[in-house]
């Protein structure tokens, strides 16, 4: 007579899931120490293998990372890295392999930072108090909290776009006059293109993005006649800082000097796409090789 056998199964448990989806739908690995993603047809890169850091401090600024990233928009996540990453590869510089921030590294650091980096300060602290609101280790009990207790300053609205640093822009007043001064003897004198002259004095006026200015095409500048005679000038710019506004046109009313170079500038556009046979809607504002100057020759 047969018996029956036993068929039970051994159980084997599930490892735990290493997968941060984000609020917009980006999957990174926590176990992997590049995060890729697109945004805005650009490759950017989260990047935690050159921070220098022991790999507990390492994996809790990932969980940090993927929880605001579950939250806020990716380029929200992005400019917390970057706030970040810095104060990190400070600390490794200080003591190597670093496996906790102290109080006295954010002491240093801000110190070596000084008075005129208030907006990376600030950014910095906004991702330090996620970090404590998460819980993960990574701070010692006294640097959280103080981070805890650090009360953010309000931040300034409408600074000049015309910006590296946050506070005073890239140069002074001195340093932008001769900037613009160089430029327009370099242009007189012959020695920049009508392209690169528009494009330079676009950029130092409204300050584009430059997948803003890759997206401009000749059709975008619009002159219309005013009732004085003179001629007006409109340049539809994509909007490209919020999510699903690629398509978006905002008009940015130009100076007329500005708009008289890039008239010729989209007159010269619309000349070579129909030398070459492209559509002139299709037609790009500013050529990549364009080394053509028409102004000058007249």
């Amino acid at each position: 007579m047969k018996t029956a056998r036993s068929t039970t199964k051994k159980l084997t448990l599930a490892k735990p899931s290493t997968l941060v989806v984000s609020f917009q739908g980006y999957e990174f690995d926590l176990a992997a120490d590049v995060w890729r993603f697109i945004h805005i047809g650009l490759i950017t890169k989260f990047r935690f293998d050159s921070l220098g850091i022991e790999d507990a401090l390492k994996q809790s600024f990932k969980q940090t990372l993927g929880g605001v990233l579950a939250k806020r928009k990716i380029m929200t996540g992005f400019r917390y890295y970057e706030a970040l990453a810095p104060l990190l590869r400070f600390c490794a510089a200080v003591r190597p392999n670093v496996f906790e921030i102290t109080l006295d590294d954010l002491s240093m650091y801000w110190d070596a930072l000084g008075s005129e980096a208030t907006c990376s300060t600030r950014t910095t602290l906004l991702g330090l108090k996620h970090w404590v609101q998460f819980r993960y280790p990574g701070l010692t009990a006294e640097a959280a909290q103080f981070v805890r207790d650090c009360e953010l300053e309000p931040q300034d609205k409408g600074t000049a776009v015309r910006i590296r640093c946050p506070i005073r822009g890239a140069y002074s007043e001195l340093e932008f006059s001769a900037i613009q001064s160089a430029l327009h003897a370099a242009y007189a004198a012959g020695e920049v293109s009508d392209s690169d002259y528009g494009l330079a004095i676009l950029s130092l006026t409204i300050a584009p993005r430059p997948v803003q200015i890759s997206l401009l095409r000749a059709k975008h500048l619009i002159a219309s006649k005013r009732a004085d005679g003179s001629t007006g000038y409109v340049l539809k710019v994509t909007r490209v800082k919020q999510r699903d506004t690629s398509d978006v046109l905002r008009s940015r009313k130009l100076s007329d000097a500005v708009g008289a170079v890039l008239e010729v500038v989209a007159a010269r556009a619309l000349e070579r796409a129909r030398e070459i046979g492209q559509s002139e809607d299709e037609a790009p504002l500013f050529w990549s090789n364009d080394r053509r100057s028409s102004l000058h020759e007249g």
